[in-house]
């Protein structure tokens, strides 16, 4: 199992779900991964990821892709038309962009 994050620990971020935390899980249930850091904004980075796993694995079975971007704040009970449209584009951008990302260079 390959995972990617942006973050590798929860000193970096103040969101939950950092890499080292999502491995000790995979361990601690008897599971062998690799972590891989991996800005999924960065259209470099997340062709690097998959030009490795060619390298080192040859084919990818399954892709499971969940990216989120973590604004600086994050409106709280606003009706969706109320977030400012410089958000949604950073939103869209890396949650729904890097979905059609992964999948071309897959």
């Amino acid at each position: 199992m390959i995972v990617t994050a942006r973050t590798r620990s929860s000193s970096s971020s103040e969101w939950p779900g950092f890499l080292d935390e999502t491995m000790a899980a995979i361990n601690d249930a008897g599971g062998k991964g690799v972590g891989l850091l991996c800005d999924h904004s960065d259209d470099d980075s997340v062709k690097d990821v998959f030009d490795m796993i060619r390298c080192d694995y040859a084919r990818l079975d399954v892709l499971v892709n969940n990216v989120f971007a973590a604004p600086n704040v994050m409106p709280v009970n606003v009706s969706f038309w109320q977030v400012p449209t410089s958000l949604w584009d950073t939103l869209h951008r890396v949650g729904l962009r890097s979905h059609f990302v992964a999948r071309v260079n897959r």
